[in-house]
């Protein structure tokens, strides 16, 4: 046979390489060191001798993975963003903001969805239609059609205030705030958050001045204004979460640390982020908010990364994971971000086996998440 050989022909003879007469080597060179490989049968063009590279290292092996989860590791901040709005979205209606619960018989929560609204139409159900179009939009969200789920938001909303169904506006409202947020559009998710503030004034809400407030900040510190986000935080949100005294007011102030903390974290001022976050965790422990607490620990590891204390990073990564481990699917996209960056460390400071582990983990992680539909 003419030509050059096939990869199982020169690796046929391996047990027989070190007997062979080591000839027709005149033109090649060994330039791997590595093995030598013959085939006695070939009379074709080319030499009998073929020199193999060695098998990939370790270190390759790693490079490798690393590589090939790279798009992936640039969308995970992202992801957790998604997974974080979609966890805090606002129902307007018993309906919640999954419709998971609706599909049946082969039927997509989307088709659902849109079939039901077609019947409440018909039925001039316009508040429950409203509804649906909310929900709609929190499912278009979570399939990664942003579009679709802004006019479905705005929908709802125009039905909702036609009707004057206050609380459905606010909940709406903030769901379009977030979304804004979430794409980058500062300036219209302020202009959402400034009329929840002036309805909570309105209505001399303290709850929902403070929660509006602390989504202003957050913005305030995104656009470059980091001292005014910090002094509202500190000089009114968490003063007007004290006064509550109540549940409500202790989880705000979980929140409006946990909110300066990433305040700080923008400026790469780390000390005073762990501070505060350290703040959210004696009120988590003290008041028994233990579902809180993987938010937090993985907070702080991500300030210990930041600021270089790899040991303690590592330490806290893992029990973040064991903590977001109970609280079941909601908490997947978290996880993985932690064996994500534990895979990183792990490489960085040369523990291999640990770092192969962690991408062990990365991968299962990810295939229950695609399970469970979850858009990458």
């Amino acid at each position: 046979m003419v030509g050059q050989p096939s990869i199982a022909l020169m690796a046929r003879q391996t047990g027989n390489a070190a007997q062979q007469p080591q000839s027709n080597t005149s033109n090649s060179e060994d330039f791997s060191r590595w093995v030598k490989k013959y085939d006695h049968g070939f009379d074709g063009i080319g030499p009998k001798v073929y020199f193999l590279p060695p098998p990939a290292s370790p270190e390759e092996l790693m490079s490798r993975q690393l590589e090939n989860r790279l798009p992936e590791t640039i969308a995970i901040p992202q992801m957790l963003s998604k997974a974080n709005i979609l966890s805090e979205f606002k129902e307007t209606s018993a309906l919640g903001t999954d419709a998971g619960r609706f599909t049946g018989d082969g039927q997509s929560k989307e088709g659902w969805l849109l079939m039901e609204s077609e019947r409440l139409m018909e039925l001039g159900k316009i508040n429950e239609l409203a509804d649906i179009h909310h929900l709609l939009a929190c499912e278009y969200f979570r399939l990664g059609d942003v579009d679709h789920a802004f006019g479905f938001f705005e929908m709802a909303l125009s039905t909702k205030l036609s009707l004057k169904k206050e609380a459905d506006i606010i909940a709406i409202q903030h769901n379009l705030g977030a979304l804004y947020e979430y794409i980058g559009d500062l300036t219209c998710a302020i202009s959402y958050y400034e009329a929840i503030h002036r309805d909570a004034l309105r209505r001399n809400n303290r709850l929902q001045q403070a929660n509006a407030l602390t989504r202003l900040a957050l913005i305030k510190a995104k656009k470059g204004n980091y001292e005014e986000a910090e002094n509202d935080i500190i000089r009114t949100v968490i003063p007007m979460y004290r006064q509550l005294r109540s549940e409500f007011g202790d989880i705000g102030r979980i929140l409006a640390y946990q909110t300066l903390a990433d305040v700080y974290r923008l400026q790469n001022r780390y000390p005073e982020a762990q501070w505060f976050l350290l703040q959210s965790k004696d009120i988590v422990e003290e008041k028994g908010l233990s579902y809180y607490l993987p938010e937090i620990i993985f907070a702080l590891a991500e300030v210990k990364k930041s600021s270089g204390n790899t040991l303690i990073a590592i330490e806290e990564y893992r029990l973040a994971d064991r903590l977001a481990n109970n609280k079941g699917s909601g908490s997947l996209v978290m996880r993985l971000a932690i064996q994500d960056a534990l895979g990183s460390i792990y490489h960085q400071s040369g523990q291999l086996k640990e770092a192969l582990e962690a991408l062990s983990r990365y991968d299962y992680l990810k295939e229950q998440l695609l399970s469970i539909d979850f858009p990458f």
